[in-house]
């Protein structure tokens, strides 16, 4: 398997109220549980940020300028259960200010035999680099596509380990929920399929994680 799903998320730009999205809050108006329903709270002891409320096959965050939806197994099905989430929110709260709605599908390319590309990142600046000492910590470009009435910011990057990136954000940007709410509704299956056809005819690399078939 030489695609490695990594660090998936849906996340929701906004002015979100915290005194409301408690963890009980989160469970009674996202994930519409039983009031008093047990659930797993997780709690960072060495940084200040909100907890987390972990439920089923789902992660969720509510900050003040953001709430963030994460689906545990990283499998399409399981991101389209977190978009529902995230429009959950908001038809819960729809008094709540809103910026964007961004949905990320990151993978590490694991198989060796997929080698970067030296049109992707060029060894020639690097070696000028290197004669006059300087160490490269990190590679990495981006591209940003118009796709289904929003954007895709797609990034890459070789880090220090050889550890090739691809990153890919799916946004729509909108102070309107409606507009928001609609977009969510994209079927995953075309999230899917883009990111197919931009690693078999871009990068020229099989789409063989099976889990996503």
């Amino acid at each position: 398997m030489p695609l490695k799903p990594v660090d998936w998320s849906v996340i929701v730009l906004g002015s979100w109220n915290r005194a409301i999205l408690t963890p009980a809050g989160i469970g009674l108006r996202i994930l519409e549980v039983p009031e008093g329903t047990p659930l797993e709270v997780l709690i960072a002891v060495d940084a200040i940020a909100p907890p987390k409320v972990s439920h089923d096959d789902t992660i969720i965050t509510a900050h003040s300028s953001r709430l963030t939806v994460e689906p545990k197994d990283l499998y399409y099905p399981n991101l389209d259960k977190a978009r529902g989430l995230a429009s959950k929110a908001l038809n819960a709260l729809p008094e709540t200010p809103v910026r964007a709605v961004g949905v990320n599908v990151n993978y590490v390319i694991e198989d060796e035999e997929c080698a970067v590309s030296d049109e992707i990142f060029s060894k020639e600046l690097d070696n000028r680099l290197s004669d006059i000492a300087l160490e490269i910590k990190n590679w990495d470009f981006g591209r940003t596509i118009s796709w289904e009435d929003g954007l895709v910011n797609i990034s890459e990057s070789l880090d220090e380990n050889g550890e090739h990136h691809v990153n890919f954000n799916f946004e729509r940007k909108s102070n309107n929920q409606a507009d928001l709410l609609e977009w969510l509704k994209i079927p995953i299956s075309n999230v899917e399929q883009f990111v197919k056809s931009y690693f078999e005819n871009i990068l020229e690399i099989p789409f063989t994680d099976k889990r996503h078939e």
